[in-house]
């Protein structure tokens, strides 16, 4: 399995990189808002570094663990599940229980895989 750790200046991008490392998953980019900070953890942990995000969708994994602030992450999220790759949503995903729905429900139209950790 191949996964796309995007927002890796989350405070649990290491958490979810160890957890992939300890079920053997493969990664297949870093990703993040900040330019810099998915350059030096790439590096760090001697993994590809992705610079822009549209190309995670238009090379997808297997699975996209999306994680950033909730004022950002429901636009990117929307975009996951529209492009039919499966989800895995680091909290917080939004500032209201009313974008969390409309993700939901996009979600469901979709048929889409998301989970939330």
């Amino acid at each position: 399995m191949k996964i796309v750790l995007a927002g890796s200046s989350h405070w649990h991008a290491e958490m979810h990189l160890d957890a992939a490392h300890s079920c053997g998953t493969e990664i297949a980019g870093i990703w993040d808002e900040d330019a810099e900070h998915a350059r030096a953890f790439a590096a760090r942990h001697h993994l590809p570094l992705i610079t822009d995000f549209a190309k995670i969708l238009s090379s997808p994994p297997d699975v996209i663990l999306l994680m950033g602030h909730p004022s950002t992450v429901p636009a990117r999220a929307r975009a996951v599940i529209g492009a039919g790759i499966p989800l895995i949503l680091e909290k917080p995903a939004a500032s209201s229980t009313g974008v969390l729905a409309a993700l939901r429900d996009l979600a469901r139209q979709h048929q889409a895989f998301v989970s939330v950790p």
